[in-house]
């Protein structure tokens, strides 16, 4: 038995405590410190996850749209009364013969009421009750419809934007000053009251930069920026404007969508088309195409600049409307192979996890049995 301690002695100094006692027993305690953390943080993931509590603030029902960071802190409206009427004072320069100051007077109306009566029938010699119309009048605010502040306010109303929401407030206003700037000055309150209201009113999504890039891309078109007069005229710009402005207000379109329809737009100029009709409609495919920026980028590079196609006035919109839709059916293939690649990746990932576990368990093992031989054999030597 002395042997055999003294032989298990010889191996753990030999192969086991080479670098001394003290400095396993240090290691030994830095793995047991380390298993006590990993067990720690195991208990810890296992707990549920709560969700984040969910409110919206007055600040993103004003935006209509929600702060990505749950930080309530951070959601408050930083403009001030002052800034707004400075917005507000520009956009008065820009119309002045606008009304600004009549918003309406106080004026009579009549009206009828029914009153219960006691009547009297000669012929019956009766009295019976009856209802009489009656006369009454009260006064009321006559709104006037063309006041400027009213027609914003009308805005304000429809967008849910209160009196102290001076951001929300600057932004329309800045919205309405970009429109004015195109207008005739003539027609400026016509047209803000019947054309670029409802606009405002509704469209959540449309924003500054994409007016820019509207006009933009109408200038690349028809060789002018955008100036609107009679939008009755269906020779009026308002038409081609309001038909990007109802993609942008449908669409959540960056400058880099606009580039793209620019490209196309000098594609066809190079091609030789000349109409305008053409290059606006193409440049609307572009625009409200369901393809990724990149396809579309792409789609359009191939297109106009391969030698294949040859584009007239009259067959440009039919060659690339097929190009465009044979394009996107075999984006949507791609697409299709690409998740069925993916999920026979995983698949193969999954089972080369497995295999790669069997294995390494098998190491373990194998390596745990040649350490059991070679003490067997270090014992057998001793003996």
């Amino acid at each position: 038995m002395k042997k055999i301690l003294n032989l298990l002695t010889s191996v753990e100094e030999s192969f086991l405590f080479r670098f001394g006692k003290r400095t396993w027993q240090l290691i030994s305690v830095l793995a047991i410190l380390s298993f006590v953390f990993a067990l720690v943080l195991y208990v810890y993931n296992t707990i549920p996850s709560s969700r984040e509590e969910v409110s919206i603030s007055k600040m993103e029902f004003d935006k209509n749209e929600i702060d990505t960071d749950f930080d309530e802190s951070n959601n408050v409206d930083a403009c001030t009364n002052v800034e707004y009427k400075n917005a507000l004072d520009e956009l008065i320069k820009m119309m002045p013969g606008a009304e600004w100051m009549n918003l309406g007077d106080s004026i009579t109306k009549t009206d009828y009421t029914y009153e219960e009566r006691e009547m009297y029938d000669p012929y019956w010699d009766q009295y019976y009750t009856d209802y009489v119309r009656v006369p009454y009048t009260y006064k009321t605010f006559n709104r006037n419809e063309n006041a400027i502040p009213n027609i914003l306010d009308d805005i304000f109303n429809a967008k849910a934007i209160d009196s102290a929401s001076f951001c929300q407030k600057i932004k329309v206003v800045n919205f309405v000053k970009e429109f004015i700037s195109l207008s005739d000055q003539k027609e400026a309150t016509r047209l803000l009251k019947y054309q670029f209201k409802s606009y405002l009113e509704y469209s959540n999504r449309l924003r500054m930069d994409q007016l820019a890039d509207i006009s933009g891309l109408f200038q690349a078109i028809y060789g002018h920026k955008p100036k609107f007069k009679d939008p009755n005229d269906e020779d009026d710009d308002w038409h081609s404007y309001s038909a990007f402005l109802g993609i942008c207000r449908s669409d959540s379109l960056i400058t880099d969508n606009f580039e793209v329809a620019k490209s196309g737009v000098q594609g066809l100029v190079a091609k030789g088309v000349k109409d305008k009709d053409v290059k606006f409609y193409i440049s609307r495919m572009i625009l409200s195409s369901g393809l990724k920026l990149d396809d579309i980028s792409k789609a359009n590079q191939e297109f106009f600049d391969s030698p294949d196609y040859k584009l007239t006035d009259k067959n440009a919109m039919e060659t690339y409307n097929k190009y465009i839709s044979l394009f996107s059916q075999k984006v949507a293939l791609a697409e299709e192979r690409l998740e069925e690649k993916e999920l026979e990746r995983a698949f193969e990932k999954e089972n080369y996890m497995i295999f790669g576990t069997i294995s390494f368990v098998s190491i373990l093992s194998i390596a745990s049995i040649l350490i059991l031989y070679s003490i067997r054999n270090i014992l057998k030597e001793k003996e």
